[in-house]
């Protein structure tokens, strides 16, 4: 039996600020300079303009030319 669904409660502009910041820097503090696209796509994803699928499909499209969870092996 699976767990229902909680609703998210909808992050302020601030909180998505700050955990913005979180992010880029863990990543820099990592050797990683993240794009200006993948934080613009973090970005939407945390405040809710797009879901975590499309932006999986974003970088599978990018990477691969499809979304990978879609092509099915011959």
């Amino acid at each position: 039996m699976t767990d229902p669904i909680e609703p998210r409660r909808v992050l302020s502009s601030s909180e998505i600020d700050d955990l913005m910041i979180e992010m880029e820097k863990g990543q820099q503090l990592g050797g990683h300079h993240p794009s200006s696209e993948a934080l613009g796509r973090a970005r939407r994803l945390l405040s809710g303009e797009i879901t975590k699928e499309e932006a999986y499909r974003e970088i599978s499209e990018k990477y691969y030319g499809e979304d990978l969870r879609e092509a099915q092996p011959e």
